[in-house]
């Protein structure tokens, strides 16, 4: 569902923040760097553990520390791709 990709997002928002800084979860204050590790840790004791929901924090946090770049596609790859006197297939 959609929680899995915005427990993502905010993990990739979380890792880049500076690291003194808080998030405010109802009545506490959490360190940013936890603060994707407490909403999965409250969804689970609403809802049980979810693979998804794990999978989509990690792969937040592996995003936002850059441990993902290998799997990015370059910008001029994409240029290529699109380039249609190149023949690029997606120029459309």
């Amino acid at each position: 569902g959609i929680w899995t990709v915005l427990l993502g997002i905010i993990a990739v928002e979380c890792s880049e923040a500076p690291p003194d800084t808080k998030r405010r979860l109802f009545f506490l204050e959490v360190p940013t760097l936890y603060y994707p590790l407490v909403l999965l840790a409250l969804f689970s004791m609403f809802a049980g553990v979810r693979l998804a929901y794990v999978l989509g924090v990690a792969v937040g946090y592996a995003y936002g520390y850059g441990k993902l770049d290998r799997w990015k596609v370059k910008v001029e790859t994409v240029r290529k791709w699109e380039n249609r006197d190149q023949g690029g297939c997606l120029s459309g």
